[in-house]
C-alpha cells in the first residue's frame, strides 16, 4: 500500500500547488523515484501523463474561475500561461470554446476529475519473476544522453539501437564479447536521472570481455534485482511487462527501487525481429 499512498500524495501535492509550479524534486521526494521512474509509474498506473493530468486538472478548474466572472487574464496567470492568448488555445483545444465566451454559456465542458489510486488486482494478470542477488558484474557498450523532457527518449532510444544495428556496431561488439555476431546477448541499461534534471544515460552493451578496445565499461556493485520474464516480439512485449510492473507489480509490493542502480533490459540470444516467442528479462534493482 506504500506505492499507492505515496501517488495519492503526490496528487495532493499536485491540488494544492495546482495554480503554482509543479516541482518536480518535491513529486520524487514524495514517490522515492527518480524523475525516470515516477514518470513511468504515472502513467502506467493511471493511463495519462503527468503533463497532461495537470493540464487537464487546471483547464477543468479554469471553468469556474471564468464562470464567476475572472478576467481571462487573470486566469492564465493563476495557472501559469504566459499570456491570454496561449491559454485561451489550450483552453479552446481542450473544452472547443474560446475562455472569452465561458460566463453564461450553455456550453458543455469536459471535466477531469481529481485521481485517487488504488490497487487494481486484475484476476488474468500473471507475471513471472525472481529476486536474485548478484555479485558485481560488468558489461561493455555505447551509451547516449537522452531526456525525458516531452518523451524525447521514447524517440531517441529505437533510432539509438537502429543506428547501432544499421552500422553493424551491435554486430562488432557481439564479437568482442565471444559471440558470433548480432544475434548474441545484448543488454539494454538505463540509469537514473540525476536529481533535479530530467536527462539520463542509457547504453547498449554486451557481456564483458577484456577486449573492449572502443567500448565504455558499465560496473554493476552487488545488488538484490527483481528479474521479470518476458515473452513475445519486440519492443511491444517488453513495453507491456514494463506497464504491470510499474501498475501492478510496484504497488502491490514492499520493495524500494534502488535508485543508485540503473535497470536493465536482457535480450537473450537470437533475433528479434518479428519473433512471437522471443524472450527477453527485465531487471529492476531493489532493496
Amino acid at each position: 500500500m506504500k506505492w499507492i499512498n505515496r501517488l495519492n500524495d503526490c496528487i495532493t501535492y499536485i491540488e494544492e500547488n495546482i495554480r503554482e509550479t509543479i516541482d518536480m524534486d518535491i513529486l520524487c521526494t514524495i514517490s522515492c523515484l527518480s524523475r525516470l521512474y515516477f514518470y513511468r509509474m504515472f502513467e502506467a498506473a493511471s493511463g495519462i501523463s503527468l503533463a497532461n493530468y495537470i493540464k487537464s486538472r487546471k483547464m477543468t478548474l479554469a471553468v469556474s474561475d471564468l464562470q464567476i466572472g475572472k478576467k481571462v487574464i487573470d486566469v492564465a496567470i493563476d495557472y501559469g500561461y504566459s499570456s491570454s492568448e496561449s491559454f485561451s488555445r489550450a483552453f479552446k483545444d481542450f473544452h472547443g470554446i474560446s475562455p472569452s465566451y465561458v460566463k453564461n454559456s450553455d456550453h458543455e465542458f469536459i471535466s477531469y476529475a481529481k485521481l485517487l489510486f488504488q490497487i487494481k488486482i486484475i484476476g488474468d494478470a500473471k507475471m513471472n519473476y525472481k529476486i536474485v542477488e548478484k555479485d558485481e558484474f560488468k558489461l561493455m557498450g555505447h551509451s547516449i544522453i537522452t531526456t525525458i523532457d516531452d518523451q524525447k527518449n521514447y524517440k531517441e532510444l529505437p533510432e539509438f539501437w537502429d543506428k547501432l544495428y544499421k552500422n553493424k556496431t551491435i554486430d562488432t561488439m557481439c564479437k568482442m564479447s565471444g559471440q558470433k555476431d548480432e544475434g548474441g546477448r545484448k543488454y539494454g541499461i538505463c540509469y537514473p536521472c540525476k536529481e533535479g534534471e530530467s536527462t539520463f544515460e542509457y547504453a547498449i552493451a554486451v557481456d564483458y570481455n577484456s577486449n573492449n578496445d572502443g567500448l565504455k565499461v558499465f560496473t554493476f556493485p552487488k545488488s538484490k534485482w527483481a528479474i521479470f520474464e518476458c515473452i513475445g516480439p519486440m519492443p511491444v512485449a517488453i513495453q507491456k511487462l514494463w506497464d504491470e510492473i510499474s501498475a501492478s507489480w510496484l504497488p502491490s509490493n514492499d520493495y524500494e527501487i534502488n535508485r543508485a542502480v540503473p535497470d536493465i533490459e536482457y535480450y537473450t540470444e537470437g533475433y528479434v525481429n518479428n519473433v512471437m516467442d522471443y524472450k527477453s528479462e527485465i531487471w529492476l534493482p531493489i532493496k
